[in-house]
């Protein structure tokens, strides 16, 4: 019996491990019948590495949970406790792959050994998240509403046929963890409402855990 098992994957990562014995050669985690529990299989290796992949950032979201279980002869059984859960978040990494260490006879604990990212992608999340709380303006990005904290503004007016036309520039800093949230991502030459005023995305940079995004004056509107 597997002493070793997942619960709670999802659907929409990808599940792969190897064994300590040849970390180079990788096999998609098994399916299971009733798609809840998984179990792990050996091949006497002390250890088995899991690595999960997400097909995009997903910050504080469970990728799975481990179970030990062990053997009961009057029983004839194997019954599993909760283990540890495995979180693609910012601590970790920029939320979209990382691998654990797993000991078969748990003589010693559950180990990270790959996370993609690093502190500083926590750090610069934290500040932002707590910067959008405080001083944070709303947004409206295609009808949902979206916090974010505006870094520059300028106003101009330019000459054209008819006269003086006012143009508007803005930079929105936002935490991409409340877009995966809302099952939505920027797009560029979409559409921007702030402070009654709309824009359009000119151009998306991703740093850590959060977008930048330059607006234009969205004319016309």
């Amino acid at each position: 019996m597997a002493t070793l098992r997942l619960k709670n994957i999802r659907s929409e990562y990808m599940y792969e491990y190897a064994w300590s014995s040849d970390v180079d050669t990788w096999f998609a985690v098994p399916p299971t019948a009733d798609g809840r529990y998984v179990e792990l299989p050996e091949n006497g290796s002390p250890r088995i590495l899991i690595r999960v992949t997400a097909d995009k950032a997903e910050f504080q979201s469970t990728a799975y949970d481990i179970q030990r279980g062990y053997y009961y002869s009057a029983i004839n059984n194997t019954l599993y406790t909760d283990y540890k859960t495995i979180q693609l978040n910012v601590p970790d990494g920029t939320g979209t792959t990382r691998t654990d260490s797993y000991a078969f006879n748990f003589s010693d604990p559950a180990h990270a050994l790959i996370e993609s990212g690093s502190l500083i992608d926590l750090q610069a999340f934290n500040q932002q998240v707590d910067l959008e709380r405080q001083i944070g303006v709303v947004f409206d990005y295609n009808g949902t509403k979206l916090r974010g904290t505006t870094t520059s503004r300028t106003d101009s007016k330019a000459l054209e046929a008819g006269g003086y036309v006012e143009g508007f520039e803005a930079i929105i800093t936002s935490s991409r963890k409340q877009w995966i949230n809302s099952s939505v991502s920027p797009i560029l030459g979409a559409s921007i409402a702030l402070a009654g005023v709309k824009y359009r995305i000119a151009t998306i940079t991703i740093n850590g855990g959060h977008f930048d995004l330059a607006l234009s004056k969205y004319r016309g509107n």
